[in-house]
Formats: C-alpha cells, sequence, structure tokens
C-alpha cells in the first residue's frame, strides 16, 4: 500500500533539509488522500466471500511447500 511504502521508505532515508522533508511528506499525504480509501469490516467480509475458493486453494498449496 501506498503508506506501507511510505512508512518503510521513511525508515530508509534520512533527509537532512527539513524543508524538503516536510513537502514530501505533504505529496504523500495528498496522494493518499486522493488516491486511498479506508477499509471497513464490511468490505474485508465482502472480499472473503467472492475469494473464499481462491483463499483455501492458497492454503493447501501453502501445506504442499
Amino acid at each position: 500500500s501506498i503508506r506501507s511504502s511510505y512508512i518503510e521508505s521513511e525508515l530508509l532515508v534520512a533527509i537532512n533539509d527539513a524543508q524538503l522533508a516536510r513537502q514530501r511528506e505533504l505529496v504523500m499525504l495528498s496522494q493518499m488522500e486522493n488516491e486511498c480509501r479506508q477499509v471497513q469490516l464490511a468490505d474485508l467480509a465482502i472480499e472473503e466471500k467472492r475469494s473464499a475458493s481462491l483463499m483455501r486453494l492458497a492454503k493447501r498449496i501453502e501445506i504442499l511447500y
């Protein structure tokens, strides 16, 4: 996800210029605002029902490895 990428990159990159760091942070927050949506429990339930057979298959294949 974009948020995960932001958090991980924050751990990997040190920017000494506070103004540049703030500018990049604002860009990322703007992207999150415009391109992301919050996932609700109901959304997860719908996806689980929709993908149930694939999830079961993945669990069986995982056991083989």
